[in-house]
């Protein structure tokens, strides 16, 4: 579970039964994780185990290494946009790709309730025999902390998943409408 704040992100502890909630699309074989410290929880930080949770191809290095550019565009209005451009290049793949991945937010009001859109997508190219694929995940959010004179701590709302080609596999598509509780350290 990724929680965001204000400064670092932090990775927190998965309930094991959301983890257990995870679906695998391409019914690849699992390889075995480093098992968690406790039968609760399973971590899904970037480096909580020592191996890639589904196995696509021989591991012969990094799985995928991206190198590019981070903009930060200054549009009226908006929280923050940005734009990241990479060169990317997945080790168990022929050839390199791009993948551009646009991020935003803009807060807006509808009389006293205070919102935000927010959201990413990400946008990567075909390599070796992955498809070219569209992660888009936008989320609209009520503040509710404004309720308890904490504006920006408490949201409540939607996020959809929008995916075409899930991981680069040719007709694997996902649209899984969620609700959202996001908390502001």
């Amino acid at each position: 579970m990724l929680v965001t704040a204000k400064g670092d992100v932090k990775y927190i502890p998965t309930p094991r039964f959301m983890a257990d909630l995870a679906i695998n699309p391409t019914g690849a074989a699992q390889e075995a994780a480093v098992p968690p410290a406790s039968s609760e929880t399973r971590n899904f930080g970037p480096s909580d185990a020592n191996t890639p949770s589904v196995k696509q191809g021989t591991d012969t290095g990094t799985p995928v290494g991206n190198n590019g550019l981070g903009f930060s565009l200054n549009l009226p209005k908006f929280n923050f946009a940005d734009l990241n451009v990479y060169v990317r290049n997945d080790t168990n793949q022929s050839g390199v790709t791009y993948q551009i991945t646009p991020v935003w937010q803009v807060p807006f009001s509808v009389g006293k309730a205070d919102f935000v859109f927010e959201g990413f997508s990400d946008i990567a190219g075909p390599e070796g025999d992955l498809s070219f694929n569209i992660d888009f995940q936008p989320r609209l959010l009520l503040d509710l902390g404004k309720v308890w004179d904490k504006p920006g701590n408490l949201y409540f709302g939607t996020e959809l998943m929008i995916w075409h080609n899930k991981f680069g596999f040719k007709g694997v598509n996902e649209f899984a409408p969620q609700a959202m509780l996001k908390w502001v350290l």
